[in-house]
């Protein structure tokens, strides 16, 4: 038997004078057992584009994880054995490729444009688990995180570290779109000087992962096949290392706590995964939560 809760907020978004929109959550969550007794929990964060376009309506960042949810469930649901993980995760690469290449070809201006600078990127922290034996996988790409409650004890799993790539210099931070129009400039402006600095972020690190772990780089859905190298990657069997809860969390759950992925994970399990939220993250972030935020948890009874 498991329980599960799931939080998430809409950031403020400064073309929306600043006002969250439910409709424009970048973040998307899965929690799905599939015909064999493997259940796929999820958190994914979807990074927009860095040009101007709407797909259906919806910001790009917003269907780019949205999609990611879908295909996730669709490329797992005949899988029977943890084992064969990695068949599943390659159809969810590939599949997302291909959508998004059709949704391409319906912009004449992207004719010729690298796919994985046109196409939304996602974050994501996902684990798979075998409910009739206990056998686990979970796979992690850049700031979406998954922690474990282990014999009572709560750890992190996440080995990114966006500070020390940073660091390197190949990775340049930049400050939220909203700060760039509250110091005076122009959305316009504001969106084409990310742009910029986001496709030359692309450029140098997505899916270009120094080791095999997610780091030196940052291991990006994107649906580009290079993935595979750098998906931090743990297997684990729940029953016999007595792991008997998730928490998966996007960056915005945990980013206004210095990234303590274990304070976050542990007041989400104590307190609840919005009440933490509500209680001690949400004030830290002042008059508005200007990033998207989900949070979820699932615990298994012994």
């Amino acid at each position: 038997m498991c329980e599960m809760s799931h939080f998430t907020v809409a950031g403020a978004n400064p073309s929306n004078n600043y006002k969250p929109n439910p409709k424009h959550n970048g973040d998307a969550f899965v929690n799905h057992l599939n015909k064999n007794g493997i259940r796929i929990f999820a958190v994914i964060d979807g990074a927009k584009a860095p040009y101007h376009y709407k797909i259906n309506g919806m910001p790009n960042d917003c269907y780019g994880s949205n999609l990611v949810a879908k295909l996730l469930v669709e490329s797992f649901q005949n899988v029977d054995k943890i084992q064969k993980w990695k068949s599943g995760f390659k159809h969810l690469i590939s599949m997302f490729k291909f959508e998004m290449n059709l949704i391409q070809n319906s912009f004449p201006e992207f004719a010729g444009e690298d796919y994985r600078l046109f196409n939304p990127a996602n974050a994501f922290a996902i684990a798979l688990i075998d409910e009739n034996n206990g056998d686990c996988v979970v796979l992690q790409g850049t700031d979406c995180y998954m922690s474990i409650r282990k014999n009572g004890k709560v750890e992190t799993l996440s080995v990114y570290d966006e500070y020390a790539l940073q660091a390197t210099g190949r990775l340049v931070e930049g400050k939220m779109l909203s700060d760039l129009v509250n110091e005076g400039m122009s959305l316009e402006d504001a969106q084409e000087y990310e742009h910029e600095r986001v496709r030359e972020n692309r450029k140098r690190v997505y899916n270009k992962c120094v080791d095999g772990r997610n780091l030196g780089g940052m291991a990006t859905l994107n649906g580009d096949p290079d993935l595979l190298k750098c998906v931090q990657i743990d297997t684990f069997n729940m029953f016999k290392e007595g792991v008997d809860a998730f928490v998966a969390m996007s960056d915005g759950y945990c980013q206004k706590m210095n990234n303590d992925q274990v304070a976050c994970a542990t007041g989400a399990l104590n307190d609840g995964v919005g009440a933490f939220f509500d209680n001690h993250v949400r004030p830290l972030w002042g008059k508005q939560v200007r990033g998207d935020v989900t949070g979820a948890v699932l615990k298994y009874e012994k």
